[in-house]
């Protein structure tokens, strides 16, 4: 559950970052740094689309970061996103972003 947390969380908070998804996977990962006491994707272009095997999944975790005034969706994943210390996130990363 809490990986689950982590990649929904921190993805969308990322949303509000300026850049968007490159066309494949960067080389290097995007890693979560903290911004304005928030987890926020350093890289956004690091990102390429979400695989059409990985949607559903994508899906379901940026719709966790819904609220009554947004929704979210998946607009990318990278398969060694980092986390806040530098380790790949088990399962890759998602950048999910505003409907």
């Amino acid at each position: 559950m809490k990986r689950w947390w982590t990649w929904a969380c921190c993805a969308g908070l990322a949303a509000c970052a300026s850049g968007g998804v490159g066309k494949w996977q960067a080389e290097i990962p995007p890693r979560l740094v903290m911004k304005a006491g928030f987890a926020a994707w350093d890289y956004p272009a690091a990102f390429g689309p979400v695989p059409p095997e990985l949607m559903e999944t994508g899906a379901q975790l940026c719709k966790a970061l819904d609220t009554s005034q947004a929704s979210f969706r998946a607009a990318g994943y990278h398969a060694r996103a980092q986390d806040l210390n530098g380790n790949p996130l088990a399962g890759g990363g998602y950048y999910c972003v505003r409907r």
